[in-house]
């Protein structure tokens, strides 16, 4: 299937390159604009050649075969007054002609006295016009008088004085080009051969069919000479007022169309053949061209070609030594687990990629050692070594082994090659640690929700019977003056005053409410929390420390991350109440997206490590009885979960601790795990 579509595919691009080379020889233009480059007028330029009636061109009155008056008809004439009657016919509009002084025409058009004239454009022209696409081509040339061997090439031209006609393209070319040239600028070319002719210039710069038509209609081909290498080889096009847009496309579209009749090519073989490049040398060159690209597909069809057999070639090998190679097939094939190929004296006869990778060693170091010179993965008591166990039952042997705090599944499965007698066995190694913890993990996603269920069960029905024994209460301290009664009915009060605020935080677990996210200012957010503790903290003497950058803000949920924060902050200061010195509390926070890192810190008693499994544990605490509930970590875990987060600790006995609220700020569903 691939081999097919590779053939369709390049027969596809060859037969296109070769009709697009045959529409850009025959026609100047791709396949792709014959066919799809659309040149019709719009009605916005349509109504602006009615509104303007005619459009008004001006240029050199004296630049044969380009353009020049006629001095025995008067008339207008030349290669791009025959171009622009068929330019007319084209956009549907009369263009009138007005021959005048080459500096004069460049004036009128950026004054807009006219419309437009021809030129070659130029960065610095584009200040004051825009151009078209191309209409004609033109090389600039060396005009030089024959006697004298100053010049004979351009290059010759630097410390030498030259003549052109007056703001001509040629002045701004030499300008850039040379250091130390002066120009000398004349009206018409007339003139400029005249101070030639009398010594006042050592060249004449200009167009190559200009210069070529005067010599030849002079009759000056004795005295003067064209230097054979070119200024410049440049298109020409039509410039337009800058910001003229309308016209400018009305100009592109009929030269485009004027493209697809090879206009200019009729009209430069009638006058001269130095307006356009060569057509048929260019053809040639573009089929060549083509030719070499086609060529190239070719080879590059047949080399993928011979890739694809020698691949079916080495796949038909390759099955049939399968029966030879179905140890390194199986080995190297199976990337997610560590094999090997045991004898019965316990040494390495084969091994895979795998394994070698994650050993870091050579195949050829492993292949031949003993399971003892292995360091580390196979170094297990001989005792209970499932290569012996195996080769003593002929049963499949199945344990698990620790290694660098990785738990791995080892299995040896007895290898019979004659079906008698077990001379090999093959060891499988799987790393299972994620597997173990994701179980782990799902138990105790089980575990928190089942107690939750149970909490809010529980929450509402005790405190239906709380409610009734506050009141009674509060009849009895009313009823009663004596003063070991009113102690007991106090004491009772604020048991139950205890017993409702653990019912509160039992039904805030266990209910979602107001989880909407919103962007909140972080420092602002989290200062404002503070405040609520800020007398405890001034009672207790710590020092609170917010760390925060005070353009930080995110979009997160303000109800359940204010649960969060208030039961850190609570547990913070409880675990430093001991401090002679108060502590100090620090919350930070930092930005690895799309995590947002909230950290808080303490430096009271810490945790000790055998109480770190167990913190978010529902009623776990090691505060004195009467000081905690045990629900808030608890709380502040599931919380987390809820919102896409999750809080990890660090423990640092005697230097406080250190908890980390990790929250995804992309997150825009809750998590109902």
């Amino acid at each position: 299937m691939t081999k097919k579509f590779i053939m369709i595919l390049l027969a596809g691009i060859i037969a296109f390159l070769l009709v697009n080379s045959y529409y850009t020889v025959e026609y100047g233009v791709s396949v792709y604009s014959y066919y799809f480059d659309s040149q019709k007028l719009t009605d916005a330029e349509l109504s602006y050649l009615r509104e303007k009636g005619v459009l008004n061109y001006g240029a050199d009155y004296n630049a044969p075969p380009l353009k020049s008056v006629n001095e025995t008809t008067g008339q207008y004439e030349g290669v791009v007054i025959d171009y622009l009657n068929a330019l007319s016919l084209e956009i549907g509009v009369n263009i009138k002609t007005h021959p005048m002084l080459w500096h004069e025409a460049l004036n009128a058009v950026k004054e807009g006295t006219i419309d437009f004239c021809d030129m070659h454009p130029s960065k610095a022209r584009s200040e004051f016009y825009d151009f078209t696409v191309p209409i004609y081509h033109q090389s600039g040339a060396i005009l030089v008088n024959r006697s004298d061997d100053k010049i004979h090439s351009p290059d010759d031209l630097e410390g030498t004085t030259i003549a052109a006609i007056k703001d001509d393209y040629v002045i701004e070319h030499v300008q850039i080009t040379y250091k130390n040239v002066a120009i000398l600028e004349y009206n018409d070319l007339n003139q400029a051969v005249e101070a030639l002719t009398l010594g006042k210039v050592d060249a004449v710069l200009g167009e190559e069919s200009v210069l070529h038509y005067h010599i030849v209609n002079e009759s000056l081909a004795d005295r003067f000479e064209m230097l054979d290498a070119s200024l410049y080889e440049r298109e020409a096009v039509f410039g337009v007022p800058k910001g003229n847009t309308l016209l400018l496309s009305i100009l592109n579209k009929g030269i485009k169309r004027l493209e697809r009749k090879q206009t200019m090519s009729l009209i430069s073989k009638k006058w001269s053949p130095l307006v356009t490049k060569d057509v048929g040398s260019q053809s040639i060159t573009k089929l060549i061209q083509y030719a070499l690209l086609i060529i190239l597909l070719i080879s590059i069809f047949f080399y993928l070609w011979n890739v694809e057999l020698k691949k079916e070639v080495s796949r038909q090998t390759s099955a049939l030594r399968q029966s030879n190679n179905i140890l390194e097939t199986t080995f190297n094939g199976l990337t997610n687990h560590l094999l090997l190929l045991v004898d019965e004296n316990c040494c390495v006869v084969e091994t895979n990629n795998t394994f070698c990778q994650f050993i870091g060693a050579e195949r050829q170091a492993v292949i031949g050692k003993h399971c003892h010179e292995i360091e580390g993965l196979l170094g297990i008591n001989c005792t209970d070594c499932p290569v012996k166990t195996c080769l003593e039952t002929h049963k499949i042997k199945r344990l698990e082994i620790q290694f660098q705090n990785r738990l791995f599944t080892v299995q040896a499965y007895p290898i019979e090659p004659d079906f008698k007698h077990a001379n090999s066995i093959l060891l499988m190694f799987e790393d299972v640690t994620e597997l173990k913890l994701s179980e782990r993990q799902l138990r105790q996603s089980s575990k928190m929700a089942a107690i939750g269920q149970l909490s809010a069960g529980i929450a509402h029905e005790i405190r239906t019977p709380l409610g009734i024994i506050r009141n009674s209460a509060y009849l009895l301290k009313k009823m009663s003056t004596d003063e070991r009664a009113l102690n007991s009915i106090e004491t009772i009060d604020n048991a139950t005053t205890r017993a409702n605020k653990i019912i509160d935080n039992l039904l805030n677990f266990s209910r979602i409410s107001d989880y909407e996210q919103m962007t909140l200012n972080v420092k602002a957010f989290v200062s404002n929390l503070l405040k609520l503790n800020e007398k405890g903290f001034k009672d207790q003497g710590i020092e609170v420390s917010v760390e925060i950058p005070d353009e930080l803000e995110k979009s997160l949920y303000p109800e359940p991350l204010k649960h969060i924060l208030i039961n850190l902050i609570d547990n913070a200061k409880d675990a430093m109440a001991d401090c002679p010195r108060g502590g100090k509390l620090t919350l930070s926070a930092e930005e690895k997206s799309p995590f947002l890192i909230i950290t808080i810190k303490d430096t009271g008693s810490g945790i000790a490590p055998e109480h770190l499994d167990t913190i978010f544990d529902p009623f776990f605490t090691t505060k004195p009885q009467g000081k905690g509930t045990g629900l808030g970590l608890y709380i502040a875990y599931n919380e987390a979960k809820k919102i896409g987060g999750h809080i990890t600790v660090d423990e640092t006995s005697n230097a406080g601790t250190c908890f980390k609220l990790t929250l995804n700020t992309e997150q825009k569903e809750l998590s109902h795990e």
